[in-house]
This record gives C-alpha cells, structure tokens and sequence, in this order.
C-alpha cells in the first residue's frame, strides 16, 4: 500500500530534490495558470464585447429593415389616396398619418424638398415622437411612427436574457428607445463613439457594478435625409464573464489536484532515491562500527542496486582485512604482552581461521632438539609428539614459503594429517624458519582449494607468527641466561664460606613460596626471587676469616658485617636491570620494632619485599650449619620466628611461613652440616652467637 511519508524532506537529498522538483515543475505550472488565466479572461471577455458587437449590429440591421418597411406602407397608403384598392393593414406601424396641407407638420427646406422630390424619404423627430415623409403625386405624406412597432425587430435580436439594457439614441446621445431605465442612465453618460468607429466596445460602471458594453452606428442619410443613429447595449460585467469566475474557481482545484499528483508521484520518486541512500548511510555507519557482516538490501533495479551490490562487496574485502589485522594485532600483542611462545601459538589457532577460513589448523613446533610437536585448533587433545623424519624436515626447508599438497603427499602423510572425502582435505603447509633454521610450520586444511590472495594472507601471518616465536625464543634464551647468571654470582657470594653454600638459592626458594602465600604480583614475584639471590652480593667485600669466624663477633667486626648491605647496593647500583632489587639488598636486615640496620627502620616504614626477604634469610641461616653451631631444629626456628613476630619480624609474614612450613608445600627442613669435625664441636660458641641473635642481632651474620 502507498504511504506518504513526510521523514523525506529531513534529508538534504530530499530537500534538494524537492526544490529542484518545485523549480523546474511547480513554479513554470504556477506560471502557466497566471498567463492562462489572463489569457483566458481576455479571451471571454473579447467573446463577450464580440458577442454584444454583433447584437448591437443585428439590432441596428433589424431597426434598419423595419424603418425600410414602414417607407414602403407610408407610400403605399400615398398611393392609396388614389388608388382606393389599398389594403387597411398599409397603415399598420403608425399611429397617425399627416398630409402635407394639415397642420402640424414638419416645416421643409428646400433642400428637404429636393430630397423627397428625388424620391427619398424624410425622417424628423419632434416633441411627439417620430415622423416619416415621402413625396407622392407631388404630395407630401407624414405618417408619425408606432414606437412599439418600431422597435419591435430590434428588441427580438437584443434578447438574449443576460442583456443589462438596449438603447438606440440620435445624434446627439438621446435616448430615442431605452428597454430599462439602466439604459437611460447610460444613455445620459455616453459620450458618443469614436470618430471614424462604426461600431465600438467600452466599460461603464454604474449602481456600483461594472458592465460592458458595445454600439453600432446606423446611417440615416443617404434614405431618410437625418443625423445617424447609435444602437446601444450592454450587460453586467460578472454576467458577461461568468465563464470567466468558473474558470477561476475551477483552475485553483485542477492545480491543487494536478500538484498532489506530482507530490505523490514526486514522493515515490523521491522515496526511490532517498531510501537507497539511507540504506548505504546506515550501511557505512555499520561498517564504521566494524559490523562487516550486515548486508544493505537495495531492490530499485537501477544503478543503487548495483552501488548496493559493490558496497556489499567493499564491505566483505573490508572486513576480511580487518578480520586479517586483529589477527595480526593479536599476534602482537601476545608477543608484546607475554613473549611466551604457547601464548603465542594459541593466539594463532584462535584468530588464523578468521582470515583464512578452514576445517582444521595446527601449528607444528620444533625445539632446540628438533623434536616436533603439533598443536591443533579447537582439540581437546594435548599437543602431541610428532615424528619429523630428516627427510620430511628437508622437504619444509626446500620448499621455504607454502605447500599445498593433499594427504597422499609425502609431507601430508609425514605430518599425520587426514581428512574426510575420498581424497581428503586440501592442505595449505607453510613452513616457518629462523636464520635459514627450521623451528615450525603452520598447517590449515579444508575440503575447498585454498586462492592465491588467500595464501598471501597466510603466508604474512606466518612470517609475522615465525617472527614473533623467533622473539619470543630469544627472550625465552636471554632470560635464562639472565637467571643463569644471578644463580652464578649468588652460588660465587656464597662460595666465599664454606658455611653459606646454596644459602641464596634456598633464600629466594622459601621468599617466592612466602610471595605466592602472600599474593604478590608476578612483577613483585620477579623482582622478590631476583633481590633474593642477590641479597648477600655486597659479602664479596667482608673478609673471610670474619665470615668464618667461631666465635661471638665484638662490635668492630659485627659494623664491618653489617657494612656488606650498602657494599651490595654499590656494586648492583650501575646496573639499570638491578635497581628494581636494591631496596631488598639494602633493607633486608631492617627489624620491626627498629632494632636492625643500616636505618633502624620500623614496621611499615621497610620495604614489604624486603620484610618478606628479612623472613625467610632469618630461617635459611637458623636452620643451617655455622662454624660456630649446628642447624637448628624446624620447631625451634619456628618458635624463634613467632615468638619475634610484631617484634623482629612483619607479623603477616611469620603467619605466611608459618602455612608454607606447615602444609609442607616443599622441603625446607635443615642442611646437613659440610664442616669439620672440629668445627662442629664448637657447640658452646655455637649457643653463644645464637644467643647474639636471640638480642637482635642476625643468626645470618
């Protein structure tokens, strides 16, 4: 069903249409009327002044005739005066005949003699009416005229029953004959015609209504020896152009009618091309939001569909590029965010199906030892072990970008792919090399051939992914080399004595488990197990025989131990990596209640890493060998670290070790003693330094 809809000319497009629509159709139509309207009342109103021409004129003719008549009863009945034969009905149309000898006739000139003795007639007017003479056996014969028998033709023709008024006036604009008392009113403002018109049209306004008129010259010379007569008559002006107010009436409807045509018409119009527009608008606005898949329907069968048809198409090129990029940019950022190589992997299999579509994907991984393994798309397996032949990793490595083979291609089959269909699934191999090195290589397949700018895509992922593995495994090779050489130097710091070997790896075993209990970040986690094992570095500048001493330390060799915290600041501080680590360095024999150094910094004014690092370096060097004792029991620590709980040591973190040493999460009981005999026998310097600890100063000195 036809719906107007008015929300068209909300859009520029419309508006402009519109406009144009009213410029070039409404506008020269609106013109047209107006010269059509001029044209036509001057049209009727020439009908009309044409029309009371030819009746002034028919009128005149008639009036004419009948005066041509009543010469020829006038002498007739001069003739009968001698001719008793004469019909009675000759005297009809007067209402007296005069002889010449009775009196009162008209007093004749000569030159009025003349004309009747040529055989013409005389037409005079006096205060009675008319009279009309003619000459007859040299008699003079007056008949006086009968005004309604006169006048009676002439009415006939000037009764067309819209006629305002008929006149017929002398020469001097008198009234001879007026059908209406309007007609004498006329009679007296007229003014005469125009020299040289025998007949003319004219407008006369009177009563307050306008009229139009016309006039018709007879010519009473040549016969009757008078002054020319005026035949006179007239209508009302709305009588005469009644035509005319209909035509005005009617034009405005038939132009209403005829615009609401357009406007209907130019509405579908209109609606045909606006409505293709606000689809592709939307459209646009979709693909702006990145919704590729919505479709703009358009069914005009004209050049929108086709624009449609394109745009549809743009769209699907646009958003398999988009759908091609975020896979990239997930690439990226797996490689930016974690640079872990199965995060890496798994960001391919979840995105590579969105650019190239396919049945089945995995990604085959080799290891520094050439061992292959498979990782598959949407499989609940784990990846598995693939058995890589020299021969079959030749083949990836000669090929270098793509292969597309099928499962009874010797790759396909090495590689253990299959699929459904007689025969199987086409498969899109795309090798993955480092330095000419292989180290994987991405497997798609699906039952459709793979296209040409489909392989392009892969292959750019694939490059892009073989970059980010080479990355991620180069981080993966320099990170531990980074923990390699922390463990070297903390296994050199503690290699200075005999009595501290493997003291810095066990210290960040049990911190990173406290961490863990604690909750820490994995930032904090790396910066508390790094700080750990460099905790003691600044030792290398204490002289051994006061770390190996067996007896109590006096007060000089106890401020030259304590010195190796700010020693260890100064050999890490140059190096930018370190300095994450020098508050644990510095702040890891900080007590509590303020008693420890180098600040004598209370409760929450230390660093947290470093109460978590105070914690465990406390029990690592409670329950292992000294020169001066034995290792300690685990209970006897553990009431030494509760008890100093609030006091020595950050409550929330004694709780902590506490739950690690109690759910037994790993083994963390004490060292067998690597000393002397003779050493170990220093039992009482052994309880003399613990009991040093036991009044704040550090069992780790």
């Amino acid at each position: 069903m036809f719906e107007f809809r008015k929300d068209i000319f909300t859009t520029r497009v419309a508006r402009r249409l519109i406009l144009t629509l009213a410029i070039v159709a409404v506008v020269p139509v609106l013109i047209l009327a107006v010269l059509s309207l001029r044209a036509v009342g001057d049209q009727l109103r020439g009908q009309s002044e044409a029309r009371m021409g030819q009746v002034a004129k028919a009128a005149g003719m008639a009036l004419a005739e009948r005066l041509q008549l009543l010469d020829a009863k006038l002498r007739i009945v001069a003739q009968g005066s001698q001719d008793a034969s004469s019909p009675a009905s000759a005297m009809d149309g007067f209402s007296a005949v005069l002889r010449g000898d009775q009196e009162p006739t008209p007093t004749l000139s000569s030159a009025d003699s003349a004309h009747l003795a040529g055989g013409s007639s005389l037409l005079r007017r006096d205060d009675d009416g008319l009279l009309l003479g003619v000459l007859e056996n040299d008699e003079t014969l007056w008949g006086r005229l009968d005004p309604p028998f006169l006048w009676s033709t002439s009415e006939v023709y000037a009764d067309l029953g819209t006629l305002a008024f008929f006149c017929v006036l002398d020469a001097a604009s008198r009234p001879l004959h007026c059908d209406s008392p309007l007609g004498e009113t006329m009679a007296d403002s007229f003014s005469g015609m125009e020299e040289g018109l025998t007949r003319a049209s004219f407008e006369w306004e009177a009563r307050d209504r306008e009229y139009l008129g016309a006039y018709w010259q007879l010519f009473l010379e040549p016969g009757f020896r008078a002054d020319s007569w005026t035949v006179l008559v007239g209508e009302d002006r709305d009588v005469a152009l009644q035509a005319m107010d209909t035509f005005r009436l009617n034009l405005p409807l038939a132009l209403v009618v005829g615009l609401a045509i357009v406007l209907l018409l130019a509405n579908v119009q209109v609606r045909r091309t606006t409505e293709p527009l606000e689809e592709l608008q939307k459209g646009t606005q979709r693909v702006a939001d990145r919704r590729f898949d919505t479709r703009v329907e358009i069914h005009s069968s004209d050049e929108f569909e086709e624009l449609g048809q394109a745009f549809n198409e743009m769209s699907d090129r646009l958003g398999l590029q988009f759908r091609q990029l975020e896979a990239a940019r997930e690439i990226d950022r797996a490689v930016l965010s974690s640079l872990e190589p199965t995060q890496i992997i798994q960001s391919l299999l979840s995105h590579f199906g969105q650019v190239v579509p396919c049945e089945e994907l995995g990604v085959l991984i080799l290891d520094e030892s050439q061992e292959a393994t498979l990782h598959r798309a949407n499989s609940p397996e784990a990846p598995r072990k693939v058995d890589l032949d020299p021969a079959t990793r030749n083949l990836l490595v000669r090929h270098g970008r793509d292969v597309v083979t099928r499962p009874t291609h010797d790759l396909s089959r090495s590689l253990h792919l299959s699929g459904p269909g007689p025969d199987g699934r086409h498969s899109l191999i795309l090798p993955m090399t480092v330095q000419q090195e292989l180290r994987g290589a991405m497997v798609a397949q699906r039952d459709e051939p793979f296209q040409e700018k489909e392989m392009e895509r892969a292959r750019q992922i694939a490059d892009q992914a073989g970059v980010a593995l080479s990355g991620a495994w180069l981080v993966s090779d320099l990170k531990e080399m980074s923990w390699g050489t922390l463990r070297a130097l903390a296994g050199a710091i503690d290699a200075k004595s005999p009595w501290t070997g493997g003291h810095s790896a066990r210290v960040a075993r049990l911190a990173v488990a406290l961490g863990r209990r604690l909750g820490l970040s994995d930032h904090d986690m790396d910066i508390l197990e790094r700080g750990s094992l460099l905790h003691d570095v600044g030792k290398i500048g204490i002289p051994e025989e006061i770390l190996n001493k067996a007896g109590k330390l006096d007060e000089a060799t106890m401020d030259i131990m304590r010195q190796h915290v700010t020693i260890g600041v100064r050999i890490l501080e140059p190096i930018e990596a370190f300095r994450p680590m020098l508050p644990l360095v510095l702040r890891h024999h900080e007590r509590w209640n303020g008693t420890g150094y180098p600040d004598g910094l209370t409760g929450p004014e230390t660093h947290p890493l470093a109460r978590i690092l105070a914690v465990a370096d406390a029990y690592d060097a409670l329950i292992s060998p000294r020169p001066y004792r034995g290792p300690l029991p685990v209970d006897t620590v553990m009431d030494y670290m509760e008890r100093e709980a609030g006091e020595a040591f950050d409550p929330d973190v004694v709780a902590a070790l506490v739950g690690v040493i109690h759910d037994g999460e790993e083994d963390f009981a004490p060292r067998a003693s690597a000393v002397t005999a003779d050493a170990a026998l220093q039992v009482d310097a052994g309880e003399e330094r613990e009991a040093s600890v036991a009044g704040a100063e550090d069992a780790s000195t």
